[in-house]
């Protein structure tokens, strides 16, 4: 059978090497996650996970470099979506997942952010397919 090595053990074998200095990302880098493999790195705040590197953790609208970027990031549990408990909220995060209160939190942020609040979107990242976006 094929050898384990780190990298194939490892989710996050890619980002250890920015995260520890030992490289510099080129360019402004940022990304949304549906998954909890990157969230142990994403102990700041703002996400800054490194030099040049973001993880844009929360479902809101963010200003970056003169463009409205709505962020999504989780993925759909139907099971979980409606629940408003705190233990539902601290398992979706734990998980990756969103709730219906995220997809409030988005239109919220979308109508207070930036010089323009409720201007038009640039950009939208989601982790799934975009169901309903047109109705946002």
């Amino acid at each position: 059978g094929a050898d384990a090595t780190p990298a194939a053990s490892d989710p996050n074998a890619d980002i250890r090497a920015y995260v520890d200095g030992t490289l510099t990302a080129p360019l402004p880098t940022y990304f949304i996650d549906g998954l909890p493999h990157g969230r142990e790195f994403c102990r700041h705040p703002d996400g800054v996970v490194a030099p040049n590197i973001t993880f844009l953790r929360r479902a809101k609208v963010y200003e970056i470099h003169g463009l409205r970027v709505a962020a999504f990031p989780g993925r759909h549990n139907p099971l979980a979506h409606d629940d408003e408990s705190q233990l539902a909220a601290t398992t979706a995060e734990r998980l990756g997942e969103y709730r219906a209160a995220d997809v409030r939190a988005l239109r919220q942020s979308n109508a207070s952010t930036g010089v323009h609040p409720g201007a038009v979107v640039d950009l939208l990242l989601t982790n799934e397919w975009p169901r309903g976006c047109d109705a946002f």
